[in-house]
């Protein structure tokens, strides 16, 4: 229900957070709403009390701010991907769903909701400095990019999501280590997790 990170650098999130994310002594991380589809994801959001429309994932208290500059950023549209999850169950085998709403460039430009809860503000006062807003997408961007993911396949989810990083990279003519570090989207509890070049950690 709410994402901690400590000493994480280079890191991508694409989160949902009921509560104000917290990040302390972490440097260039990336913030972007949940973008993932799995089947039941609809059921399993209800299930554990999740509200799909309250999404707190750019409410970012920082342990470790100053003044102006940031720890983290907004990613950009052209960087959005959308994580499509297929199980290997037996038929009838449900379609993956998304219980949110598509990521648009609106929404990445949102301002931030707020819980009411304390994520300890009040420790001592910590100066926030708000990233700059994303660029508006390039006039050659179509769409958020789909990454198909088969649970059960010979590669592993992890394995997959580096395979498909690379082949992205190839196609754009960059190499795999220029497309950042580690990049994470929380599923309701299981977490799938893209390697696209410099330190895991």
């Amino acid at each position: 229900q709410q994402l901690r990170t400590r000493g994480c650098k280079r890191c991508k999130f694409f989160l949902y957070s009921k509560t104000e994310p917290v990040i302390e002594a972490s440097q260039d991380l990336a913030f972007a709403p949940w973008s993932a589809s799995y089947p039941c994801a609809k059921a399993h959001f209800k299930q554990f009390g999740f509200n799909p429309d309250v999404n707190l994932w750019n409410a970012i208290f920082d342990f470790s701010g100053k003044t102006g500059t940031s720890n983290w950023r907004i990613l950009g549209l052209e960087e959005v991907f959308h994580i499509e999850v297929e199980l290997e169950e037996p038929p009838p085998n449900p379609s993956p769903e998304d219980p949110a709403a598509p990521v648009t460039y609106e929404v990445l430009c949102a301002p931030p909701l707020q819980s009411g809860e304390s994520c300890g503000q009040s420790v001592g006062s910590i100066p926030q400095t708000r990233p700059a807003l994303p660029a508006a997408p390039p006039s050659t961007f179509s769409e958020v990019k789909q990454v198909p993911v088969q649970d059960g396949a010979k590669l592993s989810v992890f394995e997959q999501l580096k395979q498909s990083q690379s082949l992205k990279a190839a196609a754009s003519g960059s190499s795999p280590e220029s497309t950042g570090g580690l990049a994470m989207a929380a599923l309701a509890g299981k977490t799938f997790m893209e390697v696209a070049g410099g330190s895991v950690l």
